[in-house]
Order: structure tokens, then C-alpha cells, then sequence
């Protein structure tokens, strides 16, 4: 009866051993699938990063490049902002020159008519009677 305690008591060990083994395997095995599994997430998160990186290196380039075209345009629109009044106060000032003009003509205009009036052709005249021609010696 001592063998057979003996011998069950070894059949058991070796049940648990063998069940000990399967299961230390299949952990390993989940543990090896687990590390696989998070060194391709990293590599791929790495990428990520990389692309992410490239991206935002690409944007601040364009975004330099965007400030300083707006830069040049503000300037740009300052100067011609700036020319257009010049141009806008010539345009005033000649204008008001050119009315001030047509003002005199057109006094000079009636004076002459009040003056012809009266008279005969023979009496008035805008013939020229004499002329000088002057040189410098250059």
C-alpha cells in the first residue's frame, strides 16, 4: 500500500509539473506575442512622430514664407495707399488751378466781347504789328 501512495503521489507530481510546464509555456508565449506586439506599436508611433515631425517642420516654413509675403503686401499697400492721396491732392490742386483759369478766361473772354461791341471791324484788331527775336549766344 506504500508503493501505491508512493507511486500516486509521484503521478500527481508529475501531473502538476506537466500542467506547470503548459502553463509557464503559454505565458511565455503570451508575453512574447505582448512584447512583439508593443515594440510594432512603438515603431509605428515612431513613424508617427517622424511624419508628424516633417509635417510640422513643413508648416512653419510655409507659415514663414506667408508672413513675410504679408509683410511685403501691408508695405506694398502702405506705399500705393500712401501714392494715391499724393495723386488724389495733384488731382485736387490741378483742378482747382484749371477752374481758376477758366474763371480768367472767361473774364478776359467778356471783357473783350463788352469792348468789341460796340465798335466797327475796322476799330479793333489783334493783328500783331511788330516782333523781336532775341538769341543767346550758347
Amino acid at each position: 500500500d506504500l508503493l501505491d501512495k508512493a507511486e500516486s503521489q509521484l503521478d500527481e507530481a508529475r501531473k502538476k509539473e506537466v500542467k506547470a510546464k503548459q502553463e509557464y509555456e503559454m505565458m511565455k508565449q503570451a508575453v512574447g506575442d505582448e512584447t512583439k506586439f508593443a515594440a510594432k506599436d512603438m515603431e509605428d508611433a515612431k513613424k508617427g512622430i517622424a511624419a508628424a515631425s516633417e509635417k510640422q517642420s513643413n508648416a512653419e516654413g510655409e507659415l514663414t514664407v506667408a508672413e513675410k509675403e504679408l509683410a511685403a503686401d501691408a508695405k506694398a499697400k502702405g506705399e500705393l495707399h500712401h501714392d494715391c492721396m499724393s495723386r488724389a491732392q495733384s488731382y485736387e490742386t490741378e483742378t482747382k488751378d484749371r477752374d481758376e483759369e477758366l474763371k480768367v478766361i472767361a473774364k478776359a473772354k467778356q471783357i473783350i466781347k463788352e469792348s468789341v461791341e460796340g465798335a466797327s471791324l475796322a476799330q479793333v484788331s489783334f493783328v500783331q504789328v511788330s516782333s523781336k527775336l532775341a538769341s543767346r549766344g550758347l
